[in-house]
């Protein structure tokens, strides 16, 4: 007989109380409580149960974290799962590692002590990381080793859920069903299940984690004694310099021997937006005030960062907005922001370029249908106002392709963008995009766009300097960016939506 709902909350809330490793899930969902009480009651006394628990944990946690981020999942296909959250940027490595432990362990058959245990282990580093991404919560959470006294009692309230767990689990299933989120909600959850997983910096750390990243991205960190060197390299980081009034700023950036920008390094957990706003402080050091040259005062090329958060933000841009960035830039890139800066005081960046100019340029317009139009001055105004997404949707045969190829031309010639990404879905698209690209007519005066900004499709070799439009499959970028090898099973010929859509539904038409 299934238990009353009284006495299912008050059973529920007992065993939490009695485990240290997983109660502390009980508000978000209780089946990963059992299951992971389980797990760990019997690790040491019956190992092919904890080991089938620690499975179920795991699914059960999939499937709940799939639902929370609007990722569509299929049902009863674990692996299927996993690689859907891997492909959506939900698990990292190393949270994919500990959800595949889970699951290549068969609970019919003694795995041993050892195992089991292991699997109690990945079961709280999952339950940790889980709980860090719905919470922010950036304290350290350490794994509690029990007395064997504490596994009898945590055995006996397991057992007193056990009878209902099949009942529960089925309410489990159709409470998790597929959701439609928000964009930017999805993304937020997406970057704090990625933030989860990394252990929270201790403060003595996060400045030589900061600095690491800076050095690979191309800058060369000055040591004691070496702040005269500033020519020393392209790029060159002070570290703890005075500023004017006796402050100190964590580290200033130098290109080509003058100061640019100002990196501050926060604790772990710190609202990195507010912090922002008191490096602008920092950043109004008075021209002359330092040692050492300066390119232009306030400082406009200005970092925060807690060791795994890096927020950035440009001065020079109209209305400037801080925005996180995954990495550095390189002293390259800074140097040719400078020199577009010095160039045109009056549009000195990509996004000022947009307001100033691409929307008082009509060029072209008469080429375009009434749905075209719309949708590229649609584009061009929320870029224009700082907004970095934009997403049109239009019916087959109203000419995206082509929408795409003016919107970049465009972008090219008047926001004089460095380079321009298409991604496509299989290779097949991106040959024909290519040769959209190299036939399309300028209209300021019909010559062939490649005539003057070099199409390449993105290969394994990368790209050439020249290349002012670049072409790949979402298979080849993937690799890349993930550095490793491009799949040659032939994915990169099948539209990944499709795949994506066939695993989730093995049972529908498979696509061709």
């Amino acid at each position: 007989m299934a238990l009353e709902p009284s006495v299912l909350e008050s059973r529920f809330t007992d065993l939490a109380l009695a485990s240290a490793n997983f109660g502390f899930l009980l508000p978000y969902e209780p089946l990963l409580v059992l299951h992971g009480a389980s797990c760990e009651a019997r690790a040491a006394t019956a190992p092919a149960d904890a080991v089938a628990a620690a499975r179920q944990f795991g699914e059960v946690l999939a499937a709940e974290v799939g639902h929370r981020t609007g990722v569509r999942l299929p049902a009863g296909d674990q692996p299927a799962r996993l690689d859907i959250l891997s492909r959506a940027g939900v698990l990292v490595p190393q949270v994919l590692d500990a959800f595949n432990d889970l699951h290549r362990f068969d609970g019919s058959t003694c795995e041993g002590r050892e195992a089991a245990a292991h699997l109690v282990e990945r079961c709280f580093m999952l339950a940790a990381w889980f709980f860090r991404a719905l919470t922010g919560d950036a304290e350290s959470m350490n794994f509690v080793h029990a007395a064997v006294s504490d596994l009898s009692v945590l055995a006996q309230r397991v057992a007193a859920l056990e009878e209902d767990l099949p009942r529960l689990r089925r309410e489990f299933d159709l409470r998790v069903s597929p959701v439609t989120l928000a964009v930017a909600e999805r993304e937020q959850l997406i970057v704090s299940a990625r933030d989860a997983a990394y252990e929270p910096l201790r403060e003595s750390d996060i400045a030589a984690e900061v600095q690491r990243r800076l050095d690979k991205a191309g800058w060369d960190v000055l040591g004691a004694g070496e702040e005269t060197q500033l020519n020393r390299s392209l790029g060159c980081v002070l570290v703890e310099p005075r500023l004017a009034g006796g402050l100190r700023a964590d580290m200033l950036l130098t290109v080509g021997g003058q100061v640019v920008g100002i990196v501050e390094c926060k604790r772990d957990g710190t609202d990195l937006t507010d912090a922002m706003e008191r490096v602008g402080a920092l950043a109004e050091t008075p021209a002359g005030s330092l040692p050492w040259p300066m390119w232009r005062s306030p400082l406009p090329y200005r970092y925060v960062s807690d060791g795994r958060r890096l927020l950035f933000c440009d001065a020079n841009d109209p209305e400037p907005h801080a925005r996180l960035v995954s990495g550095f830039h390189q002293p390259r890139t800074l140097a040719r922001w400078q020199r577009e800066a010095e160039a045109d005081s009056a549009a000195p960046t990509y996004r000022a370029r947009q307001a100033a100019y691409l929307l008082r340029q009509n060029e072209g317009f008469d080429q375009l249908r009434v749905a075209q139009h719309r949708a590229v001055r649609a584009i061009e105004q929320a870029l224009a106002v700082g907004q970095r997404r934009a997403l049109v949707q239009m019916a087959t045969g109203s000419g995206q392709s082509f929408t795409g190829v003016f919107t970049a031309y465009r972008q090219l010639r008047y926001a004089r963008a460095g380079r321009v990404l298409f991604v496509a879905d299989r290779k097949l698209a991106v040959h024909q995009l290519i040769a959209q690209l190299r036939q399309f007519s300028m209209p300021d005066g019909g010559r062939p766009l490649d005539d003057v900004y070099h199409v390449q499709e993105l290969t394994a070799d990368g790209l050439a300097p020249s290349a002012s439009v670049a072409v790949a499959t979402v298979q080849r970028l993937s690799a890349m960016l993930a550095g490793t090898p491009t799949p040659e099973d032939g994915s990169d010929c099948v539209s990944a939506y499709e795949t994506a859509e066939w695993q989730a539904h093995p049972d529908a038409t498979p696509w061709k």
